[in-house]
């Protein structure tokens, strides 16, 4: 038994974030976030990294995305803004050569948005509140980051006040997805520069 909750602790953070998991993984099988996944890679000038509090998930999201050279900013929607990233996660984040100690958390009603921003989501909660804010502003589009990542997860638990153990597992998935989506904006680029030679 301890072996068990050891293993979900590690994989999921913790037991409710495994039942959220298990929830969101049977929506992905049965096509809940088909809309998630059309993502029109031509129109995407600006990732938006979105979570809750912006301190952990979408702050490392965000930094290392700019680090490989892509547009990106960061917002939780439920931030305090100006908070730094969590201190757990900046020690982490160091050791794997990403830097968030200039990180400064902003709320998504900060940000001014266009129609080639893509919000890209933590969890199927933050992208419906996502959409119905982009609903209003008739702009951009919205996925989850864990539908590109290896292992795929609809559902990536918040790692603020968990083990390094399960923050590892989480920085492996996020680091997994932003180099997908960098792929294929760099694929991106590649069809256009094709397709301006080919003319």
């Amino acid at each position: 038994m301890a072996a068990s909750t050891g293993w979900v602790n590690r994989r999921y953070g913790r037991k409710i974030g495994f039942l959220h998991h298990l929830r969101a993984d049977a929506g992905l099988r049965f096509g809940q976030y088909r809309d998630y996944e059309s993502v029109d890679w031509d129109a995407v000038g600006r990732l938006i990294f979105i979570c809750r509090g912006n301190i952990c998930r979408s702050a490392y999201a965000d930094a290392l995305a700019r680090k490989q050279g892509l547009e990106a900013t960061s917002a939780g929607l439920n931030a305090t803004s100006g908070a730094p990233a969590n201190d757990a996660g900046t020690r982490l984040a160091a050791q794997r050569g990403v830097d968030l100690t200039a990180h400064s958390a902003q709320r998504l009603e900060e940000l001014t948005l266009t129609g080639d921003d893509l919000l890209v989501c933590m969890e199927p909660e933050h992208a419906t509140s996502a959409t119905a804010r982009l609903g209003t502003e008739m702009a951009g589009q919205v996925t989850l980051l864990g539908l590109w990542s290896q292992p795929r997860r609809a559902f990536l638990q918040d790692p603020y006040g968990l083990p390094d153990d399960y923050w590892e597992t989480c920085l492996d998935i996020l680091d997994s997805g932003v180099r997908s989506i960098g792929a294929k904006l760099g694929d991106r680029a590649h069809r256009s520069t094709g397709d301006h030679a080919a003319a």
